[in-house]
Order: C-alpha cells, then sequence, then structure tokens
C-alpha cells in the first residue's frame, strides 16, 4: 500500500491531521498533500508572493548601495556620476550580461559560473547603459568606453588580424619570436 493510500485511509477512519503524521511518522505537509491539495497550493502562493515582495525590496536596497558606489567612485575618478534612479536599474535588470549574456549575480560566492553584476554609465554624460558582467564591464572601460570604436576595432581585428600573413608561415615564426622573447622577460 502506498503513503498516499495509507494516509487516505487513516483519514477515512476518521484520524487527525497529527494522529496521521504520528501513526505513520511523516511530516504534517505531506499529510495535507494527499488530504488537503487547496491548503497545500494557497499556501504556495502566499509563500511565493511574500518571497517576490522580499526579492524585490532586498533588490531595490541592492540598487541604491551599487548607485551609491557607483556615484561614489564617479567622483574621485572625476567621471560624471551615473544619472539612473533604483527604478530605472530595477526595470533594466533581465539576470544577464547585456554584451556576453552570462548569468548575473549580486555576489560571487558561488562555485558555479557566475559573473558578478555591474551597472554600466556613460561617464561623459553620466546615462545608465545597463547591467553588464564584471568582465564585460572592465573591457569596456580598458578599450576606451566609446562604443563605436570598440565595435569597429574587434570587427577590424576579427576580418584580419595583424599576424594574419600570406600563409608562408613567416608571420608565426615572427611570431614565436616575439612570444618567447616576451617569456625571457
Amino acid at each position: 500500500m502506498t503513503k498516499k493510500e495509507q494516509i487516505l485511509q487513516l483519514q477515512e477512519q476518521g484520524l487527525t491531521v497529527g494522529q496521521i503524521c504520528e501513526t505513520l511518522n511523516i511530516y504534517k505537509s505531506t499529510v495535507y498533500y494527499w488530504t488537503k491539495p487547496e491548503k497545500t497550493v494557497v499556501t504556495q502562493l502566499k509563500k511565493r508572493t511574500l518571497n517576490r515582495e522580499r526579492h524585490q525590496n532586498n533588490f531595490r536596497s541592492y540598487c541604491v548601495s551599487r548607485l551609491n558606489k557607483s556615484r561614489n567612485l564617479a567622483k574621485a575618478k572625476g567621471h560624471v556620476a551615473c544619472s539612473a534612479t533604483p527604478e530605472e536599474l530595477m526595470v533594466a535588470y533581465t539576470g544577464l550580461c547585456a554584451i556576453c549574456e552570462a548569468k548575473l549575480v549580486r555576489t560571487t560566492n558561488s562555485k558555479v559560473v557566475k559573473r558578478q553584476m555591474t551597472l554600466d554609465h556613460d561617464h561623459t554624460t553620466g546615462k545608465f547603459r545597463g547591467w553588464l558582467c564584471s568582465v564585460c564591464n572592465r573591457g569596456l572601460g580598458l578599450l576606451g568606453d566609446d562604443p563605436q570604436l570598440v565595435a569597429e576595432r574587434l570587427i577590424s581585428y576579427a576580418q584580419t588580424p595583424p599576424l594574419a600573413g600570406s600563409g608562408d608561415g613567416a608571420n608565426s615564426v615572427a611570431a614565436t619570436k616575439l612570444f618567447d622573447a616576451s617569456i625571457a622577460l
């Protein structure tokens, strides 16, 4: 006889939920699942609603803290601070990096390959551009923060790499010597 059948049989005999739990040595949630599915569904919906509200409140405070950190860094570096509101940051968040589409997380304590999220803004106008992973945000900054120039250079490089030659092997030999020389330093 299955657990479900045992629970239903004991319920028909008039036992309470507590008595069924003691008799079968199971949790109340298991009994409710089989005897009162409507109560289980309502409870789950309430929990989801509470969790959603709690998550939104936590995320809003996270956005406020990130904005404050970003504004303090901009002030220290002489950039224009991000002009976005916490609500704009919340609306723009999709959970993925806007460039590489890696999954974003608030912290990097997980062993799963996820990237810490950073808010990206134009340093000259202060306009919020979107949520990026820390790698793409650093890359954009290191490449001059000019999206048009970065795109042109990356496309140009991908189409004709500087060491791609006529195929006679001369460039690969030169590249090997250059690499060996850089290791020797």
